[in-house]
């Protein structure tokens, strides 16, 4: 038989599995908890949520979609070189690790340009 509490660490230990098997892809859960900042998002170390964290402010503050890829560039900087797993997509910034219990991925912000260089769609991804 077993003890009562053995129960509630298997269903704890199922809680935690379910959480690190979830979607790739999850919203921020610190959606704009910060304002966007360019210097800070250039000088941003990638091993902390900095860009994640302005993600939201910064579409709302600086709407990308329609803005040319020079405009793109001038206001968040280069974008990662390939490869990388996103190759269908044109820009393609990393924001820092992904939310999950253990970080184990990285979320990204994914830029899709028109046949004139402008964007056209914005994507957040995990890998």
């Amino acid at each position: 038989m077993r003890a009562p509490h053995s129960r509630v660490l298997v269903g704890l230990a199922f809680a935690v599995l379910l959480n690190a098997c979830g979607p790739t892809s999850q919203p921020y859960r610190g959606l704009g908890a910060k304002r966007f900042d360019r210097h800070k998002w250039l000088d941003a170390d990638l091993a902390q949520h900095t860009r994640s964290d302005m993600a939201a402010d910064l579409l709302m503050q600086q709407p990308l979609v329609g803005r040319t890829k020079a405009e793109i560039i001038d206001l968040l900087g280069n974008p990662e070189q390939e490869p990388h797993k996103f190759a269908e997509y044109d820009l393609v910034y990393v924001l820092g690790p992904d939310r999950t219990v253990t970080p184990i991925d990285f979320e990204w912000m994914l830029i899709k340009l028109d046949d004139q260089g402008r964007a056209t769609r914005i994507m957040f991804a995990s890998d």
